[in-house]
């Protein structure tokens, strides 16, 4: 079963597309309606990775876990990295790490979801080079 099945089921979409990370982000065209869907933290689910696979984490900046709960609550932390706009931390037991959105997208730090860069200031976080 894909990403897309597991997280939508039998939603009827058009085209859908799965961001390959620990945090799944979903974008699916329905009939007329472009929608990025921001989706709950899946656990073990990472695209092209067996479930029960160890993926490395990447620490972020420190001044970011700083910003991280003192215990993690149900719902995941996700906050702007401050090096790359194409890159958001998410934290993990009061240490954040490193998650990469799709291609194209950048970290919106206003919903805390990766988005199209048109409707995202970056402010001083740069967007690297393809």
């Amino acid at each position: 079963m894909g990403c897309c099945e597991e997280i939508l089921g039998s939603v009827p979409v058009i085209g859908c597309y799965c961001f390959c990370g620990g945090v799944p982000l979903v974008l699916f065209l329905m009939q007329t309606t472009h929608i990025v869907l921001a989706v709950a933290f899946l656990g073990t689910l990472v695209c092209g990775v067996p479930r029960g696979t160890e993926v490395p984490k990447i620490p972020c900046p420190s001044e970011v876990s700083d910003k991280c709960p003192s215990v993690d609550g149900p719902t995941p932390v996700y906050l702007a990295h401050p090096n790359d706009c194409t890159k958001f931390c998410v934290c993990d037991d009061q240490v954040a790490f490193e998650q990469d959105c799709m291609k194209g997208l950048v970290f919106d730090e206003v919903i805390h979801v990766c988005n199209w860069p048109y409707n995202v200031d970056c402010g001083t976080r740069p967007i690297p080079p393809n």
